[in-house]
């Protein structure tokens, strides 16, 4: 990927692990955005969602960040996740 990319493009992958499912049942989210600007916010709460899931099982979702000047971007979860982000492609 070249230094001056703008944003990346590909996909989320996540898993949060079984354990959570037992603590913690129901959704969660994860959010991805520009490293270095302000979490995004869908409610005075709870951040934009990139993905949800159901804890303890795999999901996988599209996606689309901006990048910071470093080349870098930011997640969040509202539940410890194991994530892997596979990048397909950019924009300059």
């Amino acid at each position: 990927m070249p230094s001056n990319a703008l944003a990346i493009v590909g996909h989320l992958h996540v898993h949060p692990g079984t354990e959570n499912l037992k603590l913690k049942p129901g959704f969660g989210y994860l959010t991805a955005w520009k490293r270095g600007s302000a979490y995004p916010l869908a409610t005075p709460t709870l951040g934009i969602a990139s993905i949800y899931f159901l804890r303890g099982a795999v999901a996988s979702s599209q996606f689309t960040v901006a990048l910071s000047t470093s080349g870098q971007f930011s997640v969040a979860s509202d539940t410890s996740t194991h994530l892997l982000v596979d990048i397909t492609g950019y924009y300059l």
